[in-house]
């Protein structure tokens, strides 16, 4: 499904999403390195999407929230990065097939970033080509959760 199809769908009705990957994952009583999951247990990874497509989502997220060199040195990961988003996409493209939508997810960078002194610079660096989801030409659609809560 195409980013010009979700254009279209939009005009016509409301469109569900679906919930959090890692919410999902910690209840069925797995830790640590949720974006890991992409390389090590993809079919994981393309349950929980189906679970949200089967409950209705019309469009879903990689399993990238947290793929980002910053976040995933904390799991000595960050050499990782590229593998790990380019993975996801393929387990939520798979996963979606013509049933759903797919979007990357960039999550919580910037009060990552803020509540360890980095600066602009570190952030960019971090979300850059490796960083990213869905950098590869074929979808131009993220969502973020970029911004501080409370």
């Amino acid at each position: 499904m195409s980013i010009v199809g979700l254009k279209e769908e939009l005009n016509h009705r409301v469109l569900v999403g679906d919930g959090a990957m890692g919410t999902l994952l910690y209840q069925e009583g797995i830790e640590g390195c949720f974006e890991e999951l992409n390389a090590s247990a993809p079919e994981t990874i393309e349950q929980v999407h189906r679970r949200y497509i089967n409950a209705g989502a019309d469009v879903i997220q990689t399993n990238t929230y947290a793929a980002n060199h910053v976040k995933l040195r904390r799991y000595q990961q960050e050499h990782r990065v590229r593998e790990f988003n380019e993975q996801a996409v393929k387990i939520a493209r798979k996963a979606a097939g013509n049933n759903a939508f797919v979007v990357g997810t960039i999550g919580g960078i910037k009060a990552f970033f803020s509540d360890r002194g980095f600066g602009r610079r570190d952030e960019g660096e971090s979300c850059g080509t490796s960083g990213c989801p869905c950098r590869d030409g074929h979808r131009r659609l993220f969502a973020g959760d970029l911004l501080r809560s409370g």
